[in-house]
């Protein structure tokens, strides 16, 4: 699945970062894979060195999620679920109020309700990106 994401974060003083994402999954045409959308919060702890930083996210939300293709015939093929990922970010400033930042982590979705086709309850994989963050 490919994901879309819209986020927003602070950082205060103390390096503390609060926020609220949305995420959208979505696979391409003809493929068996997960689809859906969370929003929730972004929490965790950020520090500089120079033109650098590393930071410590927690992104927790909940939304909902199908089963592409993997469903068909099944009364229940959508879900309530919970989202979650705890990754370390390093990032280097490229212009004033420009940042580039690579991550890796780890992200889980938990299904709420159990209906099938989830009869597994819980969905996990590592991750690791880039993000371009605008700001100061």
């Amino acid at each position: 699945a490919y994901f879309t994401w819209v986020y927003g974060d602070t950082v205060r003083g103390s390096g503390m970062r609060n926020g609220w994402f949305a995420l959208g999954m979505h696979a391409p045409h003809d493929t068996e894979a997960l689809e859906g959308g969370f929003v929730g919060a972004i929490s965790g702890q950020q520090m500089r060195l120079g033109q650098l930083t590393l930071a410590v996210d927690l992104w927790t939300g909940i939304g909902g999620m199908h089963l592409e293709g993997l469903a068909d015939g099944c009364p229940h093929d959508a879900n309530f679920a919970f989202f979650g990922q705890a990754d370390v970010e390093l990032g280097i400033r490229l212009f004033p109020g420009v940042r580039l930042a690579g991550y890796a982590g780890m992200q889980a979705i938990v299904d709420v309700l159990g209906w099938e086709p989830f009869s597994s309850a819980l969905y996990y994989t590592p991750v690791a990106g880039l993000r371009v963050t605008c700001g100061r």
